[in-house]
């Protein structure tokens, strides 16, 4: 769980099910999802409707292809603020550090 010091109220969650990455959280507008590899490259961008509180990374590239195992990065952009942290995908096991 990420919490903004500046909006008690702005919960993320981030957690693995399925062998999926899921955010979870309530968002005032429109908030953006990127996704970066180790090289800093963005691998997925993902759009989030305000309406919308969990959406999901299903492990694939732009593209449509899966990303290697490896540790990967994400910056969420939501409200005027951003939060991010790390994800690493090792076979079918997924770590997440906020």
């Amino acid at each position: 769980v990420i919490n903004n010091q500046d909006n008690k109220n702005q919960e993320i969650k981030v957690y693995s099910a399925n062998n999926l990455v899921n955010f979870d959280y309530s968002s005032n507008s429109t908030s953006t999802i990127e996704i970066y590899n180790i090289i800093g490259q963005k691998v997925k961008e993902i759009q989030k409707d305000a309406n919308t509180p969990l959406t999901y990374w299903n492990f694939e590239d732009s593209y449509g292809r899966e990303v290697s195992n490896g540790p990967y990065f994400y910056k969420i952009f939501n409200d005027n603020q951003i939060y991010n942290g790390k994800i690493v995908k090792v076979d079918n096991s997924v770590y997440i550090n906020k």
